[in-house]
């Protein structure tokens, strides 16, 4: 940009005539006008400060530089009515869709985000249970990893509209993150180990849960050392289903259904090694069916045309188009920010099966679909891909984990679940709440541009009113998706060729965009929950939060306390299934301990919480942890409400 000369300083800044205008303009006074001067790639004008002075002397008005709090005061009585169930809001007061290649873009970004977003939270949460048990609280280390988080989540950052260098960088800030969250979590489960009373000559698991609800579900572990299906027990002694067993290198990878893991809790699990021989299961190879208590799934040599579910022996799929989980291939020419011309072709891959597989054990049934593109697409240079879909016994959710890996231009990857309830209106979550939206017309024709897509954060839900049931999508780090004529389709990855803004040689010559394409091998992983009634009915908030926050699995390494069992809660929660708990965390000032809950289906509830080993004073703070309000009894939170507590000595 300088060409060595050194930075210009006037180069790119607004010029004086541009602002002696704006400030020129009529002035209507009610209450204040705002003048915008400047854009987001403007450097400040030097001059700017004596400018506006000249004009407040010139016009006599009285300017002022501000922000939000200059503003704040002028729609007080606005803010105050925030809770109105009469507030009158804008049809476009989301501001979506727009720019919606971003929520595609560079897609690893998005996955890891979302991942240590919920890893960081649940690191916060341990310290805090570890430090009121006397362990020291460690600010330093959650402060980085937050800092880290909350900058990869900046503009033109989690967005992926950047280069390549740029890219690298906030991968290696998300990794450092890790690294802090990670030395957060093993301190935190040591503190609470060294208190839990445990055989010391058997070999333990210990499973915690950071959600504030009671939980079972499957978890995973690698046990290091073993060749042989282990025997698992619970608390009392009691067996425990072990799912799936695998060898892996010289270790043994173990899937089984958890005990009841308490809210803010944990639960020991004993391992007896080597109790019997491993056993893959049974394998065919071609077309089949799996099925568990819920679901029969069935597939022929190109995928899963049909799905039952057994409690109305109702088919749940229309494939007159597309498989369930169906890859599709589709032109998508643009750049970062967005699709700039309606696609030419969008295919289905389901023809491109080059091998279907089904493995079956006691606890499991999965079906394995491998394919590779053999079509004429000159912009698609690889694309193969293996899909798992799974069947857990007990479980009312369909798994899905997908592996591709691609070198394409101008394209895109879709995944559609073709449900039989012909809609194209749906429920997305957004930020602790759920908002409805439907069909739009796409406008590619000027920036930003929208492609028909909708962001959801954990999940969409499409629901048939009058058969009273419905369809949740649970992704993990993937929230791009539309809903038409029935078909929920998630885009997982694009390739923009155009780097639009990203290289202007007037300003700056910056051409490693490359990397935009996403060319590689990537991962990703999604659930499918069919139920009835609606999406508040089926818990639908709380199951996505458990698709994203997994059970911590880890061996119990120290034993010997006397304090604890081997199954323990941390928290007293008395509210309704439509509460959560968002965070938890020591308070900045002192040392009393911050609780954050969130109403997340768009109904009033009335709630109690208490930390054990915190205060027993109950008070509401803002976000900054200041106004205390004193609480007594429970705590009302109205429709999507957010509020803080502070529990003190």
């Amino acid at each position: 940009m300088c060409d060595d000369t050194g930075l210009d300083k006037d180069r790119g800044a607004r010029p004086d005539e541009r602002i002696q205008g704006a400030l020129g303009q009529d002035y209507n006074g009610d209450p204040f006008s705002m003048f915008l001067i400047g854009g987001e790639e403007a450097v400040p004008n030097p001059r700017l400060v004596d400018l506006v002075e000249k004009a407040r002397k010139e016009r006599g008005i009285d300017f002022r530089f501000g922000g939000f709090r200059a503003i704040a005061e002028h729609y007080a009585d606005k803010i105050a009515k925030i809770d109105d169930p009469d507030l009158q809001v804008s049809d476009q007061v989301e501001a979506n869709p727009v720019s919606t290649g971003c929520y595609v873009t560079r897609i690893k970004i998005k996955q890891e985000f979302r991942r240590l977003e919920n890893l960081v939270n649940e690191a916060e949460r341990w310290a805090t249970v570890a430090y009121l048990m006397g362990g020291d609280y460690p600010s330093e280390c959650l402060k980085q990893a937050w800092r880290d988080i909350v900058f990869v989540a900046f503009h033109d950052a989690i967005t992926s509209t950047h280069i390549d260098s740029a890219y690298y960088e906030l991968r290696d800030m998300l990794e450092y993150a890790e690294c802090e969250i990670a030395h957060v979590m093993d301190s935190a489960f040591e503190t609470i180990e060294d208190n839990i009373k445990a055989n010391s000559n058997k070999t333990h698991l210990i499973l915690y849960n950071s959600e504030c609800w009671e939980r079972s579900d499957q978890a995973t572990v690698i046990l290091c050392g073993t060749r042989g299906r282990p025997m698992l027990k619970g608390p009392g002694g009691e067996p425990i289903e072990v799912l799936d067993a695998v060898a892996e290198g010289e270790n043994v990878k173990v899937t089984f259904q958890t005990p009841n893991v308490p809210a803010l809790g944990y639960v020991v699990v004993e391992v007896v090694p080597d109790a019997e021989p491993l056993h893959a299961g049974e394998i065919t190879v071609g077309g089949g069916e799996i099925e568990n208590e819920f679901f029969v799934l069935k597939a022929d040599e190109r995928g899963i045309w049909s799905a039952i579910d057994k409690r109305t022996d109702r088919e749940l799929l229309d494939t007159s188009k597309y498989l369930l989980g169906e890859l599709i291939l589709e032109e998508d020419i643009g750049h970062p920010w967005g699709t700039m011309q309606p696609p030419s072709f969008e295919e289905g891959l389901s023809k491109y099966t080059t091998d279907v597989r089904i493995r079956k054990t006691d606890g499991l049934g999965e079906i394995i679909l491998t394919g590779t593109y053999k079509g004429s697409d000159p912009n698609v240079k690889i694309l193969s891909w293996k899909q798992r879909i799974r069947l857990y016994k007990g479980c009312d959710r369909i798994d899905f984990h997908t592996e591709i890996d691609w070198d394409t231009a101008q394209r895109r990857i879709r995944v559609a679940i073709p449900t039989n309830i012909k809609t194209n209106e749906g429920v997305y979550s957004i930020p602790y709440g759920a908002i409805k939206r439907g069909k739009y017309e796409p406008d590619m024709s000027q920036l930003p541009s929208t492609n028909g897509d909708w962001p959801a954060i954990n999940w969409v839900d499409l629901y048939g009113e009058s058969e009273d049931r419905g369809y949740a999508l649970i992704n993990v780090g993937t929230p791009s998706h539309k809903i038409e004529d029935g078909v929920v389709y998630m885009s997982l990855l694009r390739s923009p060729t155009d780097s639009w803004c990203l290289n202007e040689p007037e300003y700056y010559d910056c051409p490693d965009f490359e990397g935009a394409r996403d060319a590689g091998q990537h991962e990703f992983n999604y659930s499918l929950i069919p139920h009835l009634g609606d999406y508040r009915a089926a818990n639908i908030e709380r199951r996505a939060r458990e698709v994203n926050n997994l059970l911590a699995c880890r061996v119990l390494e120290s034993s010997g306390g006397k304090k604890l069992g081997l199954s323990h809660s941390f928290i007293t929660f008395d509210a309704p299934d439509n509460v959560i708990v968002t965070a938890l965390k020591k308070a900045e000032r002192d040392d009393s301990v911050i609780v954050r809950l969130a109403e997340t289906a768009g109904e009033s509830a009335e709630v109690s919480v208490a930390i054990e080993g915190a205060g027993k004073k109950t008070s509401l703070v803002n976000y900054l942890e200041r106004n205390e309000q004193p609480v007594s009894g429970k705590m009302e939170l109205g429709p999507f409400k957010v509020v803080t507590v502070k529990l003190s000595k």
